[in-house]
Parts: structure tokens; C-alpha cells; sequence
């Protein structure tokens, strides 16, 4: 058996590289379209996973801009009742620090959100407008 390299020519750069004989004339020789050089095939696949990122990238910035443009259906859809899908932090009748806790929580939600309050003090309300504003940030998995 001879186990001495063999020199092909790279189909993308020109330059030639070595490669075992069993890639060429083995049982199943690759096409010497495929033979590239490892410079030439780590910059190939440099490339597909960047365009795999901007094509996650795309499609996560589509589905933010469908959230965004149909909230109300998205907040349907989430179980929110139709009286309650317009909440917003825009409620003037809160207390204003309570307001910005909230906001700065659905900025970076982290761990859960617990609102304690009497009825019809305002708790559905923010956590609406909590999960409106996630939603539309795109902060969730």
C-alpha cells in the first residue's frame, strides 16, 4: 500500500497541498471540486457560519417586527384578555417608582416579577405592560 501524500491543486487558491492518496483513489474518491486547501476550507466555513448568524439574525428581526406590528393578536395569543392588551407604562395614576421598577425589571428580566396589591390597584395592568415590553424587546428564549 503506498501511504505517501499526494499533491492536488486547490480549486479555490490555485496553491497545491497535500492530501493521502485514499482521498483521490480510495472506494469513494471525493470530486477534485471539493478538494480545497485548509486555508481555503476554513475561510469557506468562516463564511457559511456568518451567513448562518445574519440569517438567524434576519429571521429573530422579522419575528420582532411581526411582535411589534400586531401586539394586540401577540397578547391575544399569550392569553391576554382583549380589555387589557393596550396596557402600557404610560398609566398616570401609579406611583412613578413603581413605574421605574417595573420598566427596569422587563428591561432584564430576571428571576419572576410578584405584584401585591388590592384589587384594582394596578397589578394586571403593569404586568401586562411588563410583558409588552419584553415581548416587543425581543427578551425571551
Amino acid at each position: 500500500m503506498n501511504f505517501e501524500k499526494t499533491k492536488i491543486k486547490c480549486q479555490r487558491c490555485g496553491k497545491r497541498f497535500e492530501v493521502p492518496p485514499s482521498l483521490i483513489h480510495g472506494p469513494r474518491p471525493l470530486p477534485a471540486q471539493l478538494m480545497h486547501c485548509n486555508k481555503c476550507l476554513l475561510a469557506e466555513q468562516t463564511k457559511a457560519k456568518r451567513q448562518e448568524k445574519e440569517a438567524v439574525k434576519k429571521q429573530r428581526e422579522a419575528i420582532l417586527q411581526h411582535i411589534r406590528n400586531n401586539l394586540p393578536d401577540v397578547l391575544g395569543r399569550c392569553g391576554v384578555p382583549k380589555a387589557w392588551r393596550k396596557a402600557s407604562f404610560q398609566a398616570p395614576d401609579l406611583p412613578q417608582g413603581l413605574l421605574q421598577q417595573i420598566q427596569n425589571w422587563a428591561n432584564h428580566p430576571v428571576g419572576m416579577l410578584m405584584l401585591f396589591g388590592s384589587p384594582g390597584c394596578g397589578k394586571t395592568w403593569l404586568a401586562i405592560a411588563a410583558l409588552a415590553e419584553v415581548l416587543c424587546k425581543g427578551i425571551f428564549h
